[in-house]
């Protein structure tokens, strides 16, 4: 299995960090939570093997 992480291997929905991207403004005071996991890569920030 090849272990490279090279651009053409990584998510094209969350760009290879396995996370879902999503931007919205913080308010003062709230806890940050984690980002949840990408939903097209599962986590992985992989691509899925076709």
């Amino acid at each position: 299995m090849d272990t490279q992480d090279t651009i053409e291997h990584r998510c094209d929905a969350c760009f290879g960090t396995g996370q879902k991207i999503e931007a919205k403004p913080m308010k003062f005071g709230e806890w940050i939570a984690p980002p949840p996991a990408c939903k097209a890569c599962d986590g992985t920030g992989r691509k899925a093997i076709s």
